[in-house]
């Protein structure tokens, strides 16, 4: 089954709002301050953990029985991603070197398509799995997020570099 989707998501917001033929069908939300996040769509509510530091992953949980369903393994240097589901897996990978595009593949024949111009973006897919679609505006807000956080890092390196070198 064909889904199509489209996304808005604020310029300093951490939500995402999911649309079907314009009406309101779902939303991402990632808790800034942990390292979590909530979605539903169709109906369906997904609690979104992630932990590690060298070796990061996301476990997946049905909202409402907290029963874990997935498992999102990210490779850091190659902005990649495997996403377990039972027994499938989907790869994650970006389609452009400005990140405005990204595939979700399955081994079973799923495809599902993203694409984002600034604060929108769309979701064309062979799937109407609802776990899927909002896994894989998850993987790139985490690539997203990262790429903050070492920008912000380089800035505050950069900052104490010339303090010192003003200072001694």
């Amino acid at each position: 089954m064909n889904t199509e989707l489209s996304w808005e998501k604020g310029t300093f917001s951490s939500a995402y709002t999911l649309f079907k033929e314009q009406k309101l069908c779902g939303y991402l939300k990632r808790d800034s301050l942990s390292q979590s996040a909530n979605g539903e769509i169709k109906g369906k509510v997904y609690c979104f953990k992630s932990s590690g530091f060298i070796k990061k992953n996301t476990i997946v949980y049905d909202g409402l029985t907290y029963k874990s369903l997935a498992v999102i393994s990210y490779d850091e240097w190659r902005s990649r991603a495997i996403l377990s589901v039972d027994k499938r897996v989907l790869h994650f990978n970006f389609d452009s070197l400005f990140q405005n595009s990204w595939q979700l593949i399955g081994t079973e024949g799923e495809l599902i398509d993203y694409s984002k111009s600034s604060s929108k973006g769309y979701i064309n897919s062979t799937t109407d799995d609802s776990l899927l679609l909002l896994s894989g505006l998850l993987v790139a807000d985490h690539y997203k997020k990262s790429q903050r956080d070492v920008f912000v890092f380089m800035m505050m390196m950069a900052c104490l570099i010339i303090v010192f070198t003003i200072l001694f």
